[in-house]
């Protein structure tokens, strides 16, 4: 049987979306049991995928990968997300059917939000015809060739739309985020002076842009409220993304709507201390970041300066050894750089020779690389006033540490997938089957662990204590080799791997948990080393609380078959 149905509504509370989508779906004749409570609080949450290739299944539950031997699979491809307002089951047969629902919820205030719910099932002749326009990804989602994809999200929707949007500016020759038309200032948050970053901050420039707001400070209306001001009626927010951290660990997003201040009904003055009139902030950072700027220096040498600065931390970074096109490391470099600009008081202008048809061609062909440069974008832009900001001896200090482990990291991205010399995946037509989607996740991957051992580097050991982090580095260097790297746990991340090794006794107790074949990382587990009872070379996983505990999950590996059964629970859960 072949059906599809696709719903969104908005300003609409769970139950009268669940009422709704029902209501719909018995319309067409179409199965809708979701159990609520279910939906709001699961009670077997996780994330896990699995497909099958050349007779292997390679599977991915919450994180913890692992192979088998096919003969046992059920279907080709099965990925099930079940998370509190947010599931997500797909599933393609060998015959090449296919069943894909998606329900998930995000509430804009306390009480109302927006849902989206969707759901499809195709017979085997109609999913191979689709087939043939479509690459089959090893996460086991459907990714369309072009600007078009099988959304998996409300989220993922609004971001291929508004990459779209995006594209087709660059097309028309006009950069979005150096439009003369946009504000002096960043986009910033009315309230706290908190600076937007990545696609938000893309997302309300764009606002800016089309609204003709000369004010770059937004609020939500119930902080508008607060302050004894309401949003006009008639007026349209902006719907931006917060990622946060559930119950289970796992960062899931939230949507909410902010509204400039000159859609308010009254004012909202900008403190003196936050305008900019002339270069000074500027040549004092950049003197700080080791760049004198003479009095005579023209905005084009402050322009210049910035963005030569912006590739040097890129080069440190190692995002020029992530980032495999230089068309891509340029769009994220224009992004960063024009994020600093604006905060130091830089007039901005669109820059010339910028391959503005390459980053919209990438965009079309691959919307996800707007997000993902916006994102490497916002923490370039950090790493680039961090160094404006700080003092040129703290700097040299910071950059030596961090070189060498960010050295580290890089050696991850090598390790874990190689592209082809001469691939190049700005081309639409180039053939990135089985290429593209390992680089792209073992990129990410790699990525992370770069910014986790850059964190550390600049701080986070000094908690820990020198003499404790080097008896953990003396343990590691004995069980993985002399090449491993030990970083404390950062609070809010779980960290799966053995136990190779203990530091300390009693109130001052230390774990060492090896989470690959060269890093370790360093527990504090003081409060709790009595109950937790960690033995040497057991398998556990373990979260660092906001105070820098480590608190643990689970213990032992969880099986393959530990994991079907979580899957096959969780889906019967959700439809009881």
């Amino acid at each position: 049987m072949n059906y599809k149905i696709e719903i969104q509504r908005n300003d609409v509370t769970l139950a009268e979306f669940f009422s709704y989508v029902k209501n719909q779906c018995a319309k067409k004749g179409i199965g809708f049991d979701f159990d609520r409570d279910e939906f709001e609080n699961p009670r077997q949450p996780g994330n896990s995928h699995y497909y099958v290739k050349d007779g292997i299944k390679h599977c991915n539950y919450d994180g913890y990968a692992s192979q088998h031997d096919a003969s046992d699979a059920a279907c080709k491809s099965e990925t099930l997300r079940v998370l509190p307002y947010d599931y997500q089951c797909y599933i393609l047969n060998f015959d090449g059917s296919c069943y894909n629902e998606i329900c998930e919820f995000t509430f804009d205030d306390d009480k109302r939000g927006h849902g989206y719910y969707y759901q499809i099932n195709t017979e085997a002749r109609e999913q191979a015809e689709e087939h043939q326009k479509a690459e089959i990804r090893d996460d086991g989602m459907i990714a369309k060739k072009g600007a078009e994809l099988n959304m998996t999200s409300a989220t993922e929707k609004r971001r291929v739309e508004f990459a779209e949007r995006v594209a087709r500016s660059l097309d028309s020759g006009v950069i979005p985020w150096q439009r003369k038309d946009l504000p002096d200032m960043p986009v910033k948050s009315a309230v706290s002076g908190r600076q937007y970053s990545g696609l938000n901050a893309l997302r309300l420039m764009d606002r800016c842009a089309e609204a003709g707001y000369t004010d770059p400070r937004f609020i939500t209306a119930s902080e508008a409220n607060k302050n004894g001001l309401h949003v006009r009626k008639g007026e349209h927010g902006v719907v931006l993304e917060h990622w946060t951290q559930g119950e289970n660990g796992k960062i899931i997003p939230r949507g909410y709507s902010v509204f400039n201040v000159q859609q308010l009904n009254g004012s909202l003055p900008i403190p003196e201390s936050e305008k900019i009139s002339n270069l000074e902030k500027a040549t004092a950072m950049l003197k700080n970041a080791g760049m004198e700027m003479s009095p005579d220096s023209s905005v084009k040498e402050y322009r210049d300066a910035i963005k030569k600065l912006t590739v040097k931390n890129a080069e440190e970074s190692g995002l020029t050894q992530i980032v495999h096109t230089p068309e891509l490391l340029a769009l994220r470099c224009s992004l960063a750089s024009t994020a600093v600009m604006r905060e130091v008081g830089v007039p901005v202008e669109q820059a010339e020779g910028a391959p503005i048809k390459s980053w919209a061609q990438s965009i079309k062909h691959d919307p996800s690389q707007l997000s993902k440069a916006a994102r490497d974008g916002g923490l370039l832009a950090g790493s680039v006033l961090r160094d404006m900001t700080q003092s040129k001896e703290a700097e040299l200090f910071q950059a030596n540490m961090e070189r060498a482990e960010a050295q580290k990291g890089q050696e991850l991205v090598s390790e874990a997938a190689t592209v082809p010399r001469g691939l190049d995946s700005n081309l639409p037509n180039a053939d990135l089957s089985g290429v593209q989607e390992s680089v792209i996740a073992a990129s990410d991957k790699a990525r992370t662990q770069v910014n986790d051992l850059r964190a550390s580097a600049s701080g986070r050991e000094a908690n820990i204590g020198t003499d404790k982090l080097a008896a953990a580095r003396d343990v590691a260097k004995k069980q993985l080799g002399n090449d491993a790297i030990v970083t404390s746990a950062v609070p809010g991340r779980t960290y799966s791997g053995k136990i190779i090794g203990a530091i300390g006794d009693g109130p001052d107790k230390t774990a060492i948990q090896a989470i690959s074949n060269n890093h370790a990382i360093l527990h504090d587990i003081r409060d709790i080393s009595a109950k937790s009872n960690i033995r040497l070379g057991e398998e556990v996983s373990l979260t660092a609380d906001e105070q820098g505990y480590s608190v643990i999950q689970s213990k032992g590996p969880e099986t393959h078959e530990k994991h079907e059964k979580k899957n096959e629970l969780a889906r019967e859960g959700l439809k009881r």
